[in-house]
């Protein structure tokens, strides 16, 4: 009996340890990425090649707003706001986000990001660009239904 047990602890362990979806977890989940995904996000780190540019980037305190409704997405600061639409890619490993500018002149930005970790109350994004690694991780502050 004490064998069987054994072969099932490691059985369960190895499929557990293979099921994570994302690079820094969780293993299991029992809410869906899109309603882990939703809500208001605040950033607490931002890297850029490993080096700390949080009070550089984010000097005052800035939110996201992740909803369902079409997709949307809201960056807002005491200074500005953008709006902008979000999709899962590659199979809900990544992030795909527009934004929109309109003021006081019409910019558009296209990011694609990859989902290292995605819980109900933490997110850690990562994309490269021009030749810098960049990491935002953020803490949920509102839950959105």
């Amino acid at each position: 009996m004490k064998k069987a047990d054994i072969l099932l602890f490691i059985f369960l362990a190895s499929v557990f340890s293979t099921c994570k979806k994302y690079p820094d977890g969780p293993c299991i989940s029992l809410r869906s990425k899109r309603d882990r995904i939703r809500g208001e996000w605040e950033v607490q780190k931002y890297l850029i090649d490993g080096g700390d540019s949080t009070a550089a980037k984010y000097p005052i305190p800035c939110k996201y707003r992740i909803t369902d409704k079409e997709h949307s997405l809201k960056f807002y600061s005491p200074c500005d706001t953008i709006e902008g639409r979000w999709e899962f890619t590659e199979n809900k490993t990544h992030i795909a986000i527009h934004l929109d500018k309109f003021m006081p002149l019409y910019l558009t930005w296209n990011m694609e990001w990859k989902i290292m970790k995605l819980t109900f109350k933490e997110m850690h994004l990562q994309t490269n660009f021009s030749s810098k690694e960049y990491n935002v991780y953020l803490i949920k502050t509102e839950i959105i239904k």
